[in-house]
């Protein structure tokens, strides 16, 4: 799983505090916990190709489904040319 997950792109601005690669309903993905411009949050990083028959609705489903998201947490989707990633948990 390692390999398909080396070129997740930072934004300038962003801290990683923490990453870990997570299985989400037999999906492989990453999950990181950041910080930028004062904000908090945590994304859930999936590799395009292994998600490729699921639209942004089904994507985000997932991310519920998964426990990791708090109660009231907006959510945002985002799908580069790699890697698709949804942004939850704010706080600042």
């Amino acid at each position: 799983m390692k390999e398909k997950f080396n070129n997740i792109s930072v934004e300038k601005d962003t801290k990683i505090l923490e990453t870990a690669e997570i299985t989400v309903d037999s999906y492989d993905a990453v999950i990181q916990k950041w910080c930028w411009d004062g904000i908090y949050g945590e994304s859930l990083i999936f590799f395009n190709e292994d998600i490729s028959e699921l639209n942004e609705d089904q994507v985000k489903s997932k991310v519920q489904e998964s426990d990791l998201l708090y109660e009231g947490s907006q959510m945002t989707f985002k799908k580069g040319e790699i890697y698709t990633f949804v942004n939850f948990n704010f706080a600042s």
